[in-house]
C-alpha cells in the first residue's frame, strides 16, 4: 500500500470560527423551521379530520330530528339564512378580531338560533373552514363549535341581551363565549 502523506495547511488558512458558528446556527434554524411546518401540516390534517367528524355527527343528528318530526324539526329560517350567517361568522372571525366583532357574531347567532334544529343547520352550513388566526403561518381548520370556543375569548365588562325572549345582563367580566353558551343552554343546546 505504501506510505500516505498528509498535507497540513499553514495556520490561519482555514475557515474562520465565526463562519462555523453561522453554519451551525443556520442549520439549526433550517431544521427547526422544517420541523415546525411538518408539525403544522400534521396538526392541520388532524384538525380537519376532527372537524369533518363533528359535521358528520351534526348531519346524523339532523336526520334523527327530521324522522321524529313535529315543530322541533321545522327550521326557524330558510336555508339561505343559515348559509349567510355562516359566511358572516367566517368573515368576522377571520384574522385579528376584536371584542366588538365577537359580540356582533354572538348577536347574529342568537338572532338566528331559536331551537336545536337551528343550531344544527347553522353548524352544517358552516361546515369545515380555514380561518386565519392572526398568525404569520396561515390558518387553522375549524368546524363552527370549535371555532367559537377558540375565538370567542375576549373579556367583556358589562353586557345586556334581549333576544328571542332571552334577557340577561351582567356587569362582571365574562369571556364572550360564556355569553353565547348561556344563551344556547337556555334553548337546550350544548356547544
Amino acid at each position: 500500500m505504501g506510505i500516505q502523506k498528509y498535507v497540513t495547511l499553514p495556520k490561519g488558512s482555514g475557515v474562520p470560527k465565526w463562519a462555523n458558528g453561522i453554519v451551525i446556527v443556520g442549520s439549526v434554524f433550517l431544521f427547526g423551521t422544517i420541523a415546525f411546518f411538518i408539525y403544522k401540516k400534521y396538526k392541520k390534517g388532524q384538525e380537519e379530520k376532527d372537524s369533518k367528524q363533528t359535521v358528520k355527527a351534526v348531519d346524523d343528528e339532523l336526520t334523527t330530528i327530521k324522522k321524529q318530526g313535529g315543530s322541533n324539526a321545522v327550521p326557524s329560517a330558510p336555508q339561505s339564512t343559515y348559509e349567510s350567517t355562516a359566511n358572516f361568522i367566517k368573515v368576522s372571525l377571520d384574522g385579528c378580531e376584536m371584542g366588538g366583532t365577537e359580540l356582533t357574531v354572538i348577536e347574529a347567532i342568537c338572532k338566528l338560533v331559536k331551537k336545536p334544529v337551528d343550531w344544527l343547520l347553522l353548524v352544517k352550513a358552516f361546515g369545515v373552514r380555514s380561518i386565519n388566526d392572526c398568525a404569520p403561518w396561515g390558518g387553522t381548520t375549524y368546524d363552527l363549535p370549535t371555532l367559537l370556543k377558540d375565538q370567542l375569548d375576549t373579556s367583556v365588562f358589562g353586557y345586556s341581551m334581549d333576544i328571542n325572549g332571552y334577557k340577561k345582563s351582567g356587569l362582571r367580566a365574562a369571556n364572550s363565549i360564556t355569553i353565547l353558551t348561556d344563551y344556547l343552554t337556555s334553548k337546550g343546546i350544548t356547544i
